[in-house]
């Protein structure tokens, strides 16, 4: 039995995802619960080096990652209502202004390829299998959505981390239970073509690119984490081992989960908690139970200021939940030149972070939420965002802090990955031999304030002026955090009752 354990988070505009790698911080391991000798260390590597060849493992212990993501960026020049694009610096100010440098996009073939040739190269498996992620993550964002039937007021997904979760256990999976999961992520069918140690290589420089850009992003800090906490003496097979540290770059803990299940949990939820920056405490339940052989924890952290901060008036004005229902909420306030299109049934902004490769999108529905969301597929929300155009908007968004906990077990099983669950049918002997899931915990937590609202002091005066479009979210509406460069939604919101946040530390 496994236990597999996500924490996303957002603060001030910016994404904590428990279970991420952060560049330079160690963990913190207590005292009372070491890690394992340097001599099982020893056995473990000479258990590996047939598989291993040529290749050096790191030891178990703390991963320093090393982010090796740098381009050059051209000089482009603004034009009011053009499609957005990463990194243009849409003015506050000066509607004419010139552009920052931007990173180009990624290339990409015209449409899905269902076939690759014998001869792509790493660049078309790169490009190709981009795309694939892309539409998969989005599947599981509203795919998670879909399953929610309307059940929790507030639900907030990290997408991105559950993606990274789940090809984890793809990883060693095997049979029906890697049938299912590849079924749903869009991986099989169509790319036999990709051998599998070559999919798991794509999908760890997938990762890569959502390293913030050096000179672009200032400010920023985004790390992704993972690590198996395994019991110790368990066999896991050599090729899970090496992958998972050297394309997923796992951190390996061994532990005694059979002998020592609370200093074990204490241990995880340390590791979690360190990973987010103290955000998010005691994800392990009491109830892991001392049968638990595996625990897979993945964490993403996002910190990121706003392009265009809010003004200091944030004022407090009603918030509609439903028919019969209002609470005050704290409005913040502000215009610039950004993301922007009304359509049939809903009005849809975008709001850039630092550098604009990173985008929160707000979609604000006409009709009910739960409603619109039904309808959404992972082609609709792309053409939405390809249907903004950057123009002068204002804009009022809630002051807010959402925090949810989710049990993944039931959703994932509706949406057809049952075996994994099952003991009698998981089949994960690609990582050890009897395993199979017991739940997947999923932690996420968001706070969005006016960060950095001194240096927006002065620039309202350009943008009040007649004509331009102002969308206050005072209703139900869905937010997401998109990254351009790769498409991909890294965090997921339907928001029906926002809680307040006045607190101005």
């Amino acid at each position: 039995m496994f236990a597999l354990f996500l924490v996303p988070v957002i603060i001030d505009g910016k994404i904590w995802f428990a279970g991420d790698v952060i560049p330079g911080l160690n963990i913190t391991v207590p005292e009372a619960y070491p890690l394992e000798s340097a001599q099982h260390q020893q056995q473990q590597q000479q258990q590996q080096s047939n598989f291993q060849a040529q290749q050096t493992y790191q030891p178990i212990g703390t991963y320093q990652y090393q982010p090796t993501y740098q381009q050059q960026l051209p000089q482009t020049t603004h034009k009011t209502m053009q499609s957005y694009q990463p990194g243009h610096k849409h003015s506050q100010q000066n509607p004419q202004q010139q552009l920052a440098p931007a990173p180009p996009p990624p290339s990409s073939s015209s449409s899905m390829q269902a076939h690759l040739p014998s001869n792509s190269t790493a660049l078309n498996y790169d490009d190709i299998i981009t795309q694939m992620i892309s539409t998969a993550v989005k599947k599981i964002a509203l795919s998670l959505d879909h399953t929610d039937n309307g059940k929790v007021k507030n639900l907030l997904i990290a997408p991105l981390s559950v993606f990274g979760a789940l090809t984890l256990i793809l990883l060693g999976a095997q049979g029906l239970t890697k049938y299912e999961i590849e079924t749903f992520l869009g991986l099989s069918e169509g790319n036999k073509n990709i051998e599998d140690d070559m999919l798991h290589k794509t999908i760890g420089r997938y990762f890569d690119k959502f390293v913030p850009v050096p000179g672009v992003e200032v400010g920023h800090q985004l790390a992704f984490a993972n690590s198996i906490f395994i019991q110790k003496n368990f066999a896991i097979k050599p090729r899970f081992d090496h992958i998972a540290r050297t394309d997923y770059r796992s951190e390996v803990f061994p532990v005694d989960f059979s002998n020592h299940i609370d200093e074990t949990r204490e241990m995880i939820n340390k590791w979690i908690e360190n990973k987010t920056f103290g955000r998010i405490k005691d994800l392990v339940p009491d109830r892991l139970s001392p049968a638990t052989t595996l625990v897979i924890a993945n964490a993403l952290y996002f910190n990121g200021n706003w392009e265009y901060p809010f003004y200091l008036k944030t004022r407090v004005s009603k918030f509609k939940v439903s028919n019969t229902e209002e609470i005050d909420m704290p409005l913040m306030v502000n215009a610039a030149e950004v993301p922007y299109h009304k359509g049939k049934d809903y009005e849809m902004f975008g709001m850039p972070y630092k550098g604009s490769i990173r985008i929160m999108y707000i979609i604000l529905p006409d009709k009910n939420l739960h409603e619109f969301t039904a309808d959404l597929q992972p082609e609709t929300i792309e053409e939405m965002i390809n249907l903004a155009k950057v123009q002068s908007i204002m804009y009022a968004v809630p002051r807010m802090k959402i925090e949810t906990s989710i049990q993944l077990k039931e959703p994932l099983k509706k949406l057809g990955m049952k075996s994994m669950f099952d003991p009698s049918h998981s089949n994960l002997s690609g990582i050890a031999e009897g395993l199979y899931a017991n739940e997947i915990f999923h932690k996420v937590e968001i706070l969005v304030t006016e960060t950095g609202t001194e240096a927006a002091a002065g620039t309202a005066a350009g943008f009040v002026r007649g004509g331009i479009p102002s969308v206050f979210v005072n209703r139900p509406f869905i937010f997401f955090i998109y990254h351009t460069p790769t498409k991909s939604i890294t965090f997921w919101g339907n928001v029906y009752k926002p809680t307040p946040y006045f607190d101005r530390k």
